[in-house]
């Protein structure tokens, strides 16, 4: 696998989900089409990975190429991440943003729109980043589709037991 893009709790504050086609009506195109550059946790994992749309399936999920040469067939629109447009954020939002292209996130505000789909951020330590490419993350709602699938149906709030670092 590549280098993660982002993880699984990295959200643009401003960004919003990628809509299922599933819940649009017929005559309202997928906001996702072939070719378009996303970031999608391959396999359901918690990082997302730079992809390229391949088709629209129809039913809210998409056939990707993954940019290590990975494909996955049915990827639900709620596990795929769309870069922000320009003008999409503003300055002073707050954001968890890759420093220098890496995978790992850090927490910082916008200082400037450089109008091309990448931003400026100052981080909080107080580096800068002068064209960071910010991407929506919907990890909520991926979780849910994944565990929906996999036929497991938890509810918000619902109590559980689990094992802690696989103990």
């Amino acid at each position: 696998r590549s280098q993660p893009q982002s993880s699984a709790g990295a959200v643009a504050a401003a960004l919003s989900a990628v809509p299922s086609s599933s819940s649009s009506s017929s005559s309202q195109p997928s906001i996702l089409s072939g070719g378009q550059v996303v970031q999608a946790r391959f396999g359901g994992k918690s990082a997302f990975y730079g992809a390229t749309v391949v088709k629209d399936n129809g039913d809210g999920t998409f056939e990707l190429k993954y940019d290590d040469g990975d494909t996955e067939k049915a990827v639900a629109s709620d596990c795929i991440a769309v870069q922000a447009r320009a003008g999409q954020l503003s300055c002073g939002d707050r954001v968890e943003a890759p420093f220098g292209g890496k995978g790992k996130l850090f927490g910082g505000k916008i200082v400037k729109d450089n109008g091309d789909g990448s931003y400026e951020v100052l981080f909080d330590d107080g580096d800068s980043d002068k064209a960071v490419k910010l991407f929506s993350a919907t990890s909520a709602k991926c979780d849910a589709a994944l565990n929906a699938k996999r036929g497991v149906a938890f509810e918000s709030g619902q109590k559980v037991e689990a094992n802690f670092k696989g103990k």
